[in-house]
């Protein structure tokens, strides 16, 4: 176990920039300390992620979605009628192209 560890002291600064997270800390009443932050109680726990779902219930539900893709394959048949083919001419213009004289 680290020295400081479980300890407290007086926060003199910090810094939160993403490339220096660090506390400076008074220590034996004369000298300051340079913690990181990540070393410390001051960062915010990160989010626990947490499920009610078991073990078991999470491979039923698999186990449910392999059935349910063998009933609904995933590319259905096609119904009604094709798109007709787009016609091979170029369709008119409706006015002559401009030029400049």
């Amino acid at each position: 176990m680290h020295p400081l560890f479980g300890r407290t002291f007086a926060v003199v600064s910090y810094s939160t920039l993403a490339d220096a997270q660090y506390v400076l800390v008074v220590y034996r009443e004369h000298m300051l300390l340079r913690i990181p932050l990540q070393a410390t109680t001051l960062l915010p726990a990160p989010p626990r992620v947490s499920t009610k779902l078991t073990l078991a219930a999470v491979q039923e539900l698999l186990s449910v979605a392999e059935v349910q893709e063998v009933r609904c394959p995933p590319s259905p048949e096609t119904s009604g009628k094709a798109c007709p083919p787009h016609p091979k001419s170029k369709s008119r213009r409706n006015s002559p192209p401009f030029s400049r004289k």
